[in-house]
């Protein structure tokens, strides 16, 4: 967040020449000359017309050479040598006015401002003296005076002038202004409040001065009057953008975050270079791609993603000219430009760059804990949890204050499958914000993966309360109340699951199970048949994981767990008693698949047809292949996997068992044409990848096995398997 600051206030006021110098439109009459001189050595309004001035200079000269003794010709002949810019001139009339007259007034007021014109601050302020001992009720001497003063920094003088200005002339509005400024150096922001008060009675329709004013309550933190007065800034000056800035800060100290964004987007809109102009160095351009990155933020939360994106550039850009004004100079400043710019190109998605914008950060200021806690997001967002952690750790040792640090790590923790220690970390988080009900929902997940079966029933309950219709805490929390023995509670549950998301396969499975368990076999068989019908690829599932039964249920099958009670037999029933006896290595699990087959699963087949039904046969013999090829049948397994094929030619794991079985039997380029297969119905078959890789490898086809072999690493470990991830990656390393 930029601090407040204010725009230098401008030129202190016009210091002008009283007696006639410059740019009027008032003729002077020839008659007139001798008048006017005679009136030259008192201060006074008298102008000229530039179009006149060579006569006026010749009559001028004429007349001195007739009257080379009077005083007034010198100041008249002065006058208009400063008009003409003739300055040095302009100072020797003046001075010879005075050497003839030193009363006269105007002869040193004149000097004055042509020697201040000239730099010559102290010859200046000894002719307005001068001119404030010969007439000392004349007011603009001392508000030129108090003028030099101010120039000079001299405030405290300036001031003293000023007052004696305004005392002799009250309506004098300029030398309110001025004094308004003296009083603001003077830290006297109330009085420099009430001097622009006063300007503003005679020039209403002044900007800048409305401007000054908000910047003056601003400052002081009465956001409410300086509101009011960038308000009427804008009114009188719509494209004002130092007022939309400074309006920004008001709003942002007000918490207006929204308003505060919209008057940054302005001052971007009319003035861009703004922030450029009014800081030094390294700072403005920060202070610019601070705003351009926060205008980013809200437009990518609003999903107006191109102008996010035109943002982000933009302010990327700005933060590499920070670090470009002096990169061997080691500040914060330039820590922070590398910091935020990492932050920029990780919203953009080049990682890469923002890895290496915080690398430096972190090298130029290595007790950061920001950049750390950065550079942990993104880590876990490009999987690398175990670094996250390890930057998490560096967080909460330099600042355990940042409790966002303990949500971060319990999600890396997650990932990871540490659910001890993300449980503990979800905890503490939990303790500083008790009432962040995402929280509740994660550390719901690691109890649920820690056995904590009421625990986690607790926690998805609190979040609930606040998400009702959050689909996946009703699925988890059925879970686990399915795991405590509540099978009725775990029903209700997966009910509300399915009513929200009515094509969710697994659900049904689950509900089957529960309604099993209740003696309700007939809404289970429905449940089995519904599964089958929204997902025909789970058979895949089940066979790789077994049944969610023996799954969820952690412990070995036991056959129980798979009762045959529907009348007649579910052939669902047997199908799925027949996977957990093959996993478990029980005996019969090919009767309990032929069983399935005989009693509803087995139809005639026909060439060109795969419904529902050929789909529920090919799910039974495919896993009645698996139970064949486990017993030494390869021959009978090969003939399952055909039938399982031709039910259902768009049935992946059929494909890819057989891939496996073809692989045993030593033919190499069947295996391959299967695995091809199956990764064309299922691109994310890691095995498929993996083994037709090592295929691949075999067939001194290296770079299609590394090909294959890199994509299955990252299918597996995105699924969890991580004992074929790291043989994938030893392959990798020996082949690279």
């Amino acid at each position: 967040m930029l601090t407040h600051w204010r725009i230098p206030l401008g030129i202190i006021g016009a210091v002008t020449i009283v007696t006639g110098h410059s740019g009027s439109t008032l003729a002077l009459p020839d008659s007139s000359l001798s008048k006017l001189l005679s009136q030259s050595c008192h201060i006074s309004t008298i102008k000229h017309d530039r179009q006149n001035l060579y006569t006026a200079l010749k009559d001028t000269n004429a007349f001195i050479k007739l009257n080379p003794e009077y005083a007034p010709a010198w100041v008249r002949r002065g006058e208009l040598r400063f008009a003409m810019r003739d300055h040095k001139g302009a100072i020797e009339d003046y001075s010879q006015a005075i050497r003839l007259n030193p009363s006269c007034t105007a002869a040193y007021h004149n000097r004055g401002v042509v020697r201040w014109q000239q730099r010559d601050a102290q010859g200046a302020i000894a002719d307005y003296t001068q001119v404030i001992q010969l007439a000392p009720r004349y007011a603009v001497s001392y508000y030129h005076r108090g003028s030099i003063y101010h120039k000079l920094g001299n405030h405290n003088a300036a001031l003293a002038d000023y007052n004696s200005a305004i005392r002799l002339s009250p309506d004098y509005a300029a030398v309110y202004y001025n004094r308004a400024i003296v009083r603001d150096r003077l830290r006297d922001k109330q009085g420099a409040i009430a001097d622009y008060g006063e300007y503003l009675r005679y020039y209403p329709n002044n900007a800048s001065v409305y401007f000054y004013r908000a910047s003056l309550f601003h400052q002081l933190k009465n956001y409410q009057q300086a509101l009011a007065d960038y308000d009427q800034a804008l009114r009188l000056n719509p494209n004002y953008a130092e007022v939309y800035y400074n309006r920004g800060t008001a709003y942002s100290a007000l918490g207006y975050q929204q308003r505060k964004l919209a008057d940054y987007e302005q001052v971007l809109k009319r003035d861009p270079d703004l922030f450029v102009r009014h800081r030094y160095g390294a700072k403005a351009f920060l202070d610019r791609a601070t705003i351009r990155a926060e205008i980013a933020e809200t437009k990518l939360t609003n999903k107006n993603y191109s102008q996010a994106v035109e943002h982000y550039t933009q302010a990327i850009a700005d933060y590499t000219q920070a670090i470009r004004i002096d990169p061997n100079y080691i500040d914060p400043n330039y820590a922070l430009a590398y910091t935020h710019r990492g932050v920029a190109q990780a919203k953009l998605n080049r990682h890469q760059l923002a890895a290496q914008d915080y690398n430096e950060a972190l090298r130029l200021n290595p007790g950061d804990a920001q950049v750390y806690y950065y550079r942990g997001n993104l880590r876990y967002h490009l999987t690398d949890y175990q670094g996250a952690v390890a930057d998490y750790d560096a967080v909460e040792k330099l600042n355990p204050d940042l409790i966002e640090v303990y949500y971060a790590r319990g999600d890396a923790y997650q990932a990871l499958k540490k659910y001890e220690q993300a449980e503990s970390d979800y905890s503490k988080f939990l303790h500083f914000n008790p009432r962040h009900a995402r929280a509740y929902y994660k550390r719901g997940d690691a109890r649920l993966e820690l056995g904590k079966y009421r625990a986690a029933v607790t926690d998805y309950t609190i979040f609930l309360r606040s998400h009702s219709n959050h689909a996946e805490a009703y699925y988890k929390r059925g879970d686990a109340r399915f795991y405590l023995g509540d099978k009725q509670g775990a029903i209700e549950d997966y009910n509300h699951f399915i009513s929200l998301k009515p094509n969710y396969a697994e659900a049904y499975y689950k509900r089957g199970m529960a309604r099993e368990d209740v003696g309700d076999t007939q809404g289970a068989a429905a449940d089995y048949q519904q599964a089958l019908q929204l997902n025909p690829q789970l058979a895949r599932i089940y066979t790789n994981r077994g049944v969610p039964r023996n799954d969820m249920a952690s412990k070995p099958v036991s056959l129980e767990d798979f009762p045959i009670r529907s009348n007649p037999p579910s052939p669902v029933a047997y199908n799925n008693r027949g996977v957990a006896r093959r996993q478990s290595g029980t005996p019969n699990a090919l009767a309990d698949y032929e069983t399935a087959l005989s009693q509803g699963l087995r139809r005639s087949i026909s060439a060109n047809k795969a419904d529902e039904m050929d789909i529920d046969q090919a799910i039974a013999y495919n896993n009645q292949g698996i139970a064949r090829r486990q017993a030494g049948d390869l021959q009978a397994a090969l003939a399952d996997y055909d039938t399982a094929i031709r039910l259902a030619p768009n049935y992946a794991i059929a494909y890819y068992n057989r891939g496996v079985l073809y692989d045993e039997l030593g033919d190499q380029q069947k295996a391959i044409a299967d695995y091809t297969k199956a990764i064309q119905l299922n691109p994310n078959h890691a095995e498929a990848h993996y083994y037709r890789g090592i295929l691949l490898y075999r067939s001194d086809d290296n770079q299609g096995a590394l090909s294959d072999l890199r994509t299955a690493k990252d299918l597996l470990i995105q699924q969890g398997k991580v004992d074929l991830y790291q043989q994938a990656i030893e392959i990798i390393k020996s082949l690279e």
